[in-house]
């Protein structure tokens, strides 16, 4: 009896044991992996600066901007249109751990920033090829005396996507981390913001076919990956690039 009771005790041991040490590879793993970026087949960087009749410039984000965000690729831009003086704020955001993106949203960032929202509308647009795109509309004002106002354009995509609900990358399925570092399984966020509402629409529909471009589809592939490589920046280019665009 003593006998069994103590093969039964060293197999209790053993198997706490082994618990442990493989909750402790895994939490490793996870850890590990969840700080690995997850590169793009083609870095964002290489996104057109010239869109139609908009012409772009790299507006540099502090690293400290950066680390919160926690993305694995970003582009943040101004573009302008000269001859209709107009102009929007383009920021696109890549996360191969799509947790990472979870609460970095307009409502949040702004308002953390002095902003007071005032409402958000669903709405949605068409681009030159027919896709319809959900987005949201935000509108933001600074407090009184400062007269400034803000309109905000954002929506996702997820897994090759297009969406507007945050609530779909917020299940367990996504929070785990993206430990074989697939580039198909991400978020992305698309922001675009002027001072005037039809600005942010018009930039929208006119850009909206070309990031599809640069993103996974469902299936894995980036359509802009099977262009002629001399028409993607080479990766040495893309830190003089973003040194003379702050210049």
């Amino acid at each position: 009896m003593r006998y069994k009771s103590s093969i039964i005790l060293a197999l209790a041991v053993i198997i706490l044991i082994s618990s442990g040490m493989t909750y402790r590879h895994f939490e490793s793993l996870y850890s590990k992996n969840s700080l690995q970026k997850i590169q793009l087949p083609v870095p964002l960087i290489n996104f057109p600066l010239e869109l139609g009749n908009w012409s772009g410039r790299d507006i540099e984000l502090s690293e400290a901007v950066q680390r919160v965000a926690g993305n694995d690729d970003f582009v943040n831009r101004w573009y302008q249109n000269v001859s209709q003086n107009k102009g929007v704020g383009f920021y696109i955001a890549y996360a191969g751990q799509p947790r990472n993106m979870l609460g970095h949203r307009p409502q949040v960032c702004y308002v953390g920033a002095g902003w007071i929202h005032e409402d958000t509308e669903q709405t949605q647009f068409e681009t030159a090829s027919g896709k319809i795109i959900p987005c949201l509309i935000h509108n933001f004002r600074k407090p009184s005396p400062d007269p400034s106002r803000v309109t905000v354009l954002n929506y996702y995509v997820l897994n090759g996507v297009p969406t507007n609900n945050e609530s779909e990358f917020n299940s367990l399925s996504f929070r785990i981390p993206n430990i074989k570092g697939q580039v198909a399984r991400y978020v992305a966020q698309i922001q675009i913001n002027a001072t005037i509402k039809s600005s942010v629409l018009e930039f929208a529909t006119m850009s909206a076919d070309e990031i599809l471009k640069y993103l996974p589809d469902e299936t894995g592939k980036v359509e802009i990956s099977s262009v002629k490589p001399e028409t993607v920046i080479p990766e040495k280019a893309i830190k003089a690039n973003w040194i003379n665009a702050n210049e």
